[in-house]
């Protein structure tokens, strides 16, 4: 018989029972009081941030996220990476976004902004970039090949699908025994809805690194 009151329920019909010791699949569910009346409610209904995607070993000549994760539910995401290297020496980092599920990417004006400093030399240099108006530059041409030269750091994107696509994005990389910093942002000029985005490195293949995107509502 379906309980009415939630003081009706003895703790012990909780802490009794094993624990799920994981994070709960979207279709289990969970009881809520709905302004005093109880109800069931999956746990894809529970407003959050979202993790959705992980890649661990991240290889190829693009690290494609498509669109079954970039969907209508989110208009903003968290992007963390993770020693994201290319196996080709001096490489940066690109973004492009697709509207046809990475089958191809949107050729709309892409202004990069990204502003770097090396330790190394203490120097502090600065690039406007634009890729064949594919590509939205992340860092500068000094992303290494060796283990411990990759990207690491976040970027935050918004791509509303009916307004322009812009973010933010700050990621460090070692080089020589020196650090380097890269700031900056990017702008994509279109309105069109996207459902899936890619990164790539300007030379060679991924062949290192960690992935993670969060949804934000």
């Amino acid at each position: 018989m379906a309980l009415s009151k939630i003081g009706l329920i003895d703790p012990t019909a909780i802490t009794g029972e094993t624990a799920l010791a994981a994070t709960p699949a979207l279709t289990d569910e969970l009881l809520v009081s709905d302004a005093g009346t109880l109800k069931r409610i999956d746990f894809t209904h529970i407003p959050s941030h979202v993790k959705l995607f992980s890649d661990t070993s991240v290889t190829g000549t693009a690290l494609n996220i498509g669109s079954t994760i970039i969907t209508s539910s989110f208009t903003r995401y968290l992007m963390i990476v993770q020693n994201l290297k290319s196996d080709s020496d001096n490489s940066s980092l690109g973004l492009r976004h697709s509207v046809d599920n990475n089958s191809s990417s949107i050729n709309s004006l892409s202004d990069t902004y990204v502003h770097s400093n090396d330790t190394g030399d203490g120097g502090s240099f600065s690039t406007i970039d634009v890729t064949n108006n594919l590509t939205c530059k992340l860092t500068d041409d000094i992303i290494g090949s060796g283990n411990n030269e990759g990207a690491n750091g976040f970027i935050y994107l918004y791509i509303d699908g009916t307004k322009p696509k812009h973010g933010t994005f700050k990621l460090t990389n070692t080089n020589s025994n020196h650090v380097i910093m890269h700031n900056g942002v990017y702008y994509v000029d279109s309105n069109d809805a996207v459902n899936a985005i890619s990164l790539r490195p300007s030379g060679g293949s991924f062949d290192q690194g960690t992935v993670e995107l969060y949804g934000l509502r």
